[in-house]
């Protein structure tokens, strides 16, 4: 069954704010980064559940978040009904909180 992949309000800023450094640092690397992005969660229509489980929300018991990496940035998202919902794109580096992975509202 193929999914459609929305992203959050807050997924899109963090997308907007990582191209926009990205651009500052390295313009073929945001182009490259722009193109390849949405690729990766084009997967997710697909194979939602490819994602591992996120393990320092695993570690409070915490289910219902799924991450895949691409390159130094942790794509989070939650399946929900017949959507993934992506709720953020942080930094690999990043030590990762509930509190950081809580922002869900679709855009």
């Amino acid at each position: 069954m193929r999914r459609e992949v929305i992203l959050s309000a807050k997924a899109w800023e963090d997308l907007e704010a990582l191209l926009g450094y990205l651009e500052m640092q390295s313009p073929a690397t945001a182009i490259r980064y722009a193109r390849e992005i949405p690729l990766a969660l084009e997967s997710l229509e697909t194979f939602p559940e490819s994602g591992r489980f996120i393990p320092e929300l695993l570690d409070e018991g915490i289910r219902r978040w799924r991450e895949i990496l691409f390159e130094h940035q942790r794509i989070l998202y939650r399946i929900q009904e017949a959507n993934v919902v992506v709720v953020r794109i942080v930094d690999a580096r990043q030590l990762l909180t509930y509190e950081v992975a809580m922002e869900t509202n679709p855009r």
